[in-house]
């Protein structure tokens, strides 16, 4: 048996099964799913193949994920819901954090972009979903049945696909899109470019059908960001790299801090999702003072924010059933991780962009535009906390390893 081919293959479908985590079942009675099983059994294909030829090791740029790991490890024991934060640990940062290890080892410079086409075709999927919602042929799936939030959508005629949320759906459609689009990179023919560009109106509709603000300004401004690295030369003297590094991410932090301080104390509007959307963001806010260092615990956010709202009837009523997380991203990093744990996952953010930032590929456009979309949603919503949004964020991160590596032709 082949095991470096039969790894390379169960990554392709676990890069293909990202979105389809919907699809769950129980093995000897763990929860689990479909894209985490077909994760776990290349695993298990990956060691073999690592043991038999003596390749097993773990390198520096692990280093980072490994720290991250144990926060959210030691999330779980402050969290007062032990087995919902065992299943967010699982499922949100160990099986993602797999997920890239096996990206590495099975991949190189020279076959990175093949992880486009499994992503690709699974993002086309979704996206038809989404549009055949969009004229009627779907309404709800099995688990979706009864939830009185799906009916709000469909009432105010706003697509979520598969997903829980259109905002969901969104934050799920920027980056894979970004992704797949270096499908581009790896066709020769012109028409054949045109054929799969002429696809991407599949996803940018769904898109627009989900009415997510957030997403709909993310997906513009990072693709301007894409047509600045893929098709304008700016080459930066070495001497300056880090500079920009650490400008990029105070820049981020210095809007994301100002943001959150404007909607807080100044944003008083009349009603409706972002009335709802304050509210949560001033009892976040609430928390972090009760909890400054080490957070809530992983998955205790709708508990708390339902304990200390009690005596507001209104919220209770209409913004509960959507206060499933603080929708802003470091807001939930600082509350599900403490404070430690976000810097650990800002110093990450680091070492990705630098990665991504500083090297001559081509390639590497493709994963600024989807990172860039990661952070530019995560001002307005969760984008990291959920089984798809972390899979991506890590397929990101394992890709802007492999394009920082200094040897393309590494064998794997």
């Amino acid at each position: 048996m082949d095991f470096k081919k039969v790894s390379r293959v169960l990554v392709y479908i676990s890069v293909f099964l990202i979105p389809f985590y919907f699809f769950r079942f129980s093995v000897f009675g763990i929860k689990t799913n479909a894209f985490e099983a077909s994760v776990l059994i290349s695993l298990i294909v990956t060691l073999l193949e690592n043991i038999k030829n003596k390749r097993l090791e773990i390198k520096k740029e692990w280093i980072l994920p490994s720290i991250l790991l144990l926060f959210a490890l030691i999330s779980v024991f402050v969290s007062g819901d032990k087995e919902k934060a065992l299943g967010i640990f699982k499922g949100w940062f160990l099986i993602p954090i797999i997920f890239a290890w096996l990206i590495t080892k099975n991949f190189n410079k020279k076959n990175i972009l093949n992880l486009a086409i499994p992503l690709y075709v699974s993002l086309m999927f979704i996206s038809l979903w989404a549009i055949l919602q969009k004229i009627g042929f779907f309404s709800t799936l099995f688990y979706q049945v009864g939830d009185a939030s799906f009916n709000q959508y469909i009432q105010d005629d706003r697509l979520f696909g598969p997903f829980e949320s259109p905002n969901f759906l969104a934050m799920y459609l920027v980056p894979a899109s970004f992704l797949s689009l270096s499908l581009i990179e790896l066709l020769k023919k012109k028409q054949s470019k045109f054929l799969i560009l002429l696809s991407f109106l599949l996803p940018m509709a769904a898109l627009h059908f989900s009415v997510s603000r957030a997403g709909i300004i993310s997906f513009a401004l990072c693709f301007l960001i894409l047509m600045n690295y893929r098709f304008v030369n700016l080459q930066k003297s070495k001497s300056r790299r880090p500079f920009f590094t650490f400008a990029f991410i105070s820049f981020f932090l210095i809007i994301n801090a100002g943001y959150l301080f404007f909607a807080e104390n100044y944003y008083k509007p009349s009603g409706g999702g972002d009335k709802i959307r304050i509210e949560i963001y001033k009892y976040s806010t609430e928390l972090l003072k009760n909890h400054p260092i080490g957070g809530i615990g992983l998955g205790g956010f709708h508990d708390s924010i339902d304990l200390i709202s009690k005596n507001n009837e209104s919220f209770q009523v209409w913004a509960m059933p959507y206060a499933l997380h603080p929708h802003n991203l470091l807001l939930a990093l600082w509350l599900n991780l403490g404070i430690l744990g976000l810097a650990v996952f800002i110093w990450i953010l680091v070492q990705t962009l630098k990665e991504l930032f500083f090297n001559d590929s081509n390639s590497k456009a493709y994963f600024i535009a989807a990172i860039f979309a990661i952070m530019i949603q995560g001002l307005f919503d969760t984008s990291y906390f959920k089984n798809d949004l972390s899979a991506i964020f890590w397929l990101i991160w394992a890709g802007a390893v492999i394009l920082g590596q200094k040897n393309e032709n590494r064998e794997v």
